[in-house]
């Protein structure tokens, strides 16, 4: 919290003298835990926030008074004699607490209802005199209380109105009171308030994201446990999305719609957390699959374009769609080595192989012998890359052959879910293991292998909840050989100290089969060697990855702040939006193709 210091004011619209209470004056009860006799309507609230306040009373108070309030005459009174509305409530004040002498003051306002505009005029007149005030105290931080009680007949919806600009300026929000003449109360009406700002931020993550506006509604508030795993879900996804993390974004999500889950289930009695839970279907139908545990990257991308996140959906266009155009087999390969190679390469400079093969990778690498040299556990490495990206199944895979392998990958399949709600912490590592033991194993052994190098220890739990399962491949392709060997339980009469045996060898190598121009000629050269290939014609393959190469010379330029040749919003967003479409529809055709075909068989 600021250090500043807080000045408080105090804004109310004013009230006529009543004769009734001037002949029977209202005793109000705990108005700052004494009793208060008002004459007046606004008078109560006033000073029970000028009681409460206490050492720090009210530095402001501003009066809001019609025509009536500032010229006509109240009652006359044998105490105060003749005196105006506004003048009469001024005295009471000060004769109730003298520190009020110099701090109060009248904005006048139209409230007839016949020129509704120049009510609302109005509004901007007040909302301005209070900012300037707080202007005037530059290092300070201003705090408002409301007195919903007085005025004229529509003056709720202005004071409202009112809060709500001023809080949009700056100026924080303290309480807002009603006087109940009747109960000879004065209410706390803050939750009024505390409504719109509920539904202000759940608009504020619907529609950018954010979720500063949800926390501080519950700032002050008791919490119950699914409310705060929610809210720090709902802020993980947020910083994910505006930090453009691309590696966490999706288990982000997958976790945030667990913990919706939960707090639909578990949520407290509260007002508070009763509203929320009231408008938790509209959010979670605003956000469709992207919140509901199903969200494609695809989905992804299209919700940050059609939020206006064009920079962080051209980074994700740039680090997923070579996935997708692998998965999909628009454009891969099935090379161990080619596979190798990008993926030591692409883990240097924090991509996937998939992207550092779409976007980088020349055959100049390597001589047509070099696949000789790869040792069984690169070749185990390389089938479970290739499994993770789509490529193959666990029958196609010739490592198929070890049963811990098949395993693993069986269970990297299988444990999207539970991996998900042990990074929430509602499974523990022990159930996983259980359930999915060549996984756990897996598990233990990246986990032992980077606690050797740090100094900072961490549980295997902690370890689970910051690493993305699609990422666990990845870190076993950075094991030492030996360590695959023992992973997955491989019998040492098949790579002896270190070399592969031949057999083993045979059997492997028998299945082997900045400028665009620059790119397609890439693309030419490694497509005619079998390094590049495709399930689709050599050009519809071509048009996909000149597409991509379009939007990642396009986010390279954003990056760079190129001001040449700048491309419109709308025409970013066509060419992210048409480029999934085309893939999509090619996919489905082709999809559609094969049934009819095996349907014919």
């Amino acid at each position: 919290m600021s250090n500043k210091p807080v000045y408080n004011i105090m804004l109310a619209f004013v009230s006529l003298v009543q004769q009734r209470s001037i002949d029977k004056p209202i005793r109000y009860w705990g108005v700052g835990g004494k009793p208060y006799k008002a004459i007046q309507t606004n008078e109560s609230a006033i000073i029970a926030i000028q009681r409460e306040l206490g050492d720090n009373p009210l530095d402001a108070v501003f009066l809001v008074s019609s025509e009536k309030v500032e010229t006509y005459d109240a009652p006359k009174t044998e105490k105060y004699g003749m005196l105006t509305h506004i003048n009469f409530l001024k005295k009471r004040l000060i004769e109730a607490d003298e520190r009020l002498a110099d701090k109060l003051h009248s904005i006048g306002y139209y409230d007839g209802l016949d020129n509704i505009d120049e009510s609302l005029r109005n509004v901007t007149k007040i909302a301005g005199q209070i900012m300037a005030y707080a202007q005037e105290h530059p290092n300070a931080r201003v705090r408002l209380y409301a007195d919903m009680t007085g005025g004229f007949r529509y003056n709720s919806v202005i004071m409202l109105t009112i809060m709500q600009l001023l809080q949009y300026n700056g100026i924080e929000l303290g309480k807002v009171l009603y006087s109940d003449p009747e109960r000879q109360t004065v209410f706390d009406a803050t939750s009024l308030l505390g409504l719109f700002n509920l539904i202000n931020g759940a608009d504020e993550f619907v529609k950018f994201g954010s979720v500063e506006g949800l926390q501080e509604y519950f700032r002050t508030a008791p919490k119950t446990e699914a409310l705060g795993n929610l809210l720090k879900a709902m802020q993980r996804f947020s910083d994910a999305i505006k930090m453009c993390r691309t590696s966490l974004i999706k288990d982000e999500l997958k976790t945030l719609n667990v913990y919706l889950k939960d707090f639909q289930e578990n949520h407290g009695d509260t007002l508070q957390e009763n509203l929320f839970a009231s408008i938790i279907t509209t959010l979670q139908n605003e956000y469709g699959p992207l919140i509901q545990g199903e969200a494609t990257e695809f989905d992804i991308i299209r919700w940050c374009t059609n939020k206006g996140f064009l920079q962080q959906a051209m980074t994700l266009c740039t680090e997923w769609l070579p996935s997708y155009l692998v998965n999909k087999k628009i454009a891969y390969t099935d090379s161990p080595r080619v596979l190798l190679y990008c993926e030591k390469e692409g883990r240097k400079q924090g991509r996937s192989w998939q992207q550092y093969f779409i976007a980088t990778y020349t055959d100049s690498k390597y001589s047509k012998n070099d696949a000789d040299h790869l040792t069984l556990a690169e070749f185990i490495k390389a089938d479970i890359l290739a499994f993770n990206s789509g490529n193959k199944d666990t029958e196609d895979l010739k490592s198929s052959k070890y049963p811990q392998v098949v395993s693993f990958c069986d269970a990297l399949k299988k444990a999207d879910y539970d991996f998900i709600l042990l990074k929430s912490r509602m499974l523990t590592f022990e159930d996983f293991e259980e359930k999915y033991a060549m996984l756990g194993k897996a598990l233990r052994a990246i986990h032992h292998e980077g606690q050797r190098n740090t100094k900072r220890k961490k549980s295997i739990h902690d370890f689970c909840y910051d690493i993305a399962l699609e990422n666990i491949v990845n870190r076993i392709a950075e094991l030492q050989e030996q360590q695959i060997y023992d992973l997955f339980a491989i019998p040492n009469e098949e790579y002896g100290e270190g070399k592969m045996a031949e057999d083993v060898r045979n059997e492997f190598l028998s299945v082997l089969d900045d400028k665009w121009n620059k790119h397609s000629a890439r693309y030419e050269s490694l497509y005619s060697k079998y390094y590049l290939k495709s399930n689709y014609h050599y050009k519809e393959m071509l048009v996909c990855l000149k597409e991509y190469f379009n939007i990642r010379v396009e986010r390279n330029q954003i990056n760079h702040a190129n001001t040449e040749d700048v491309t419109s919003v709308d025409e970013v967003r066509s060419m992210i939006f048409n480029s999934l479409e085309h893939w999509e529809c090619l996919v489905t055709a082709s999809s559609n193709k094969g049934s009819k075909l095996a349907a014919k068989k």
